[in-house]
């Protein structure tokens, strides 16, 4: 919805973060906050602490999380 914010939290898991309508501002530890709009794709590490924020015209999202596939993921 409009104005919605998920607050700051970490996954265990890569986090693969897909804005499939509307937009809005996802802020990563250490980068500080990005705009994000319909058709953006952002992965991140596990463990980063992100936090969204829907826009004005709200925002709908896909997030997967990415099992590593080996020792060095």
């Amino acid at each position: 919805a409009p104005g919605q914010v998920l607050p700051d939290h970490r996954n265990a898991s890569r986090v693969l973060i897909t804005v499939t309508a509307g937009g809005g501002e996802l802020t990563v530890d250490g980068a500080g906050a990005r705009v994000i709009d319909t058709g953006s794709c952002v992965q991140l590490d596990p463990g980063v602490l992100h936090a969204l924020a829907a826009g004005e015209r709200g925002m709908t999202v896909e997030v997967l999380l990415v099992a590593a596939c080996c020792p060095s993921c």
